[in-house]
């Protein structure tokens, strides 16, 4: 294992662990500033892993296409649980517009990126 996928596993972990913590499945009361705090780490470990994504290179083609199918599983995975929980809120009568917001902001995005890579090649 190179060193920069170990510190994608290692960002990965991290945001793992964070998300369960803020979930608070253990019923562990959290006090407002290790809540606070929690929500700090996760801002600056997601913007680590953000970096990491974005300045990622492959060696070969190879590569490109292993990158390029792990981030569309990726992509599809977010849009499946994004809709599931806006039909699971909508159902419970409780519109998230930030669940409806991200979902939006991730299929624009998807729709300009492509074009934007298709003009410039």
């Amino acid at each position: 294992m190179n060193r920069r996928t170990l510190y994608s596993v290692i960002l990965s972990v991290l945001v793992l662990v964070l998300a369960i913590i803020l979930v608070n499945p253990f019923d562990i009361l959290m006090l407002d500033m290790a809540l606070e705090t929690a929500l700090i780490v996760l801002v600056v470990v997601i913007a680590l892993f953000a970096g990491f994504v974005w300045r990622e290179r492959y060696a070969d083609e190879r590569e490109r296409d292993l990158r390029g199918n792990a981030g569309r599983i990726a992509y599809l995975s977010g849009l499946i649980v994004l809709t599931a929980g806006i039909v699971y809120e909508c159902l419970l009568g409780n519109e998230r517009v930030w669940l409806l917001a991200t979902l939006a902001v991730m299929v624009v995005t998807k729709l300009v990126a492509y074009e934007y890579f298709e003009r410039t090649g």
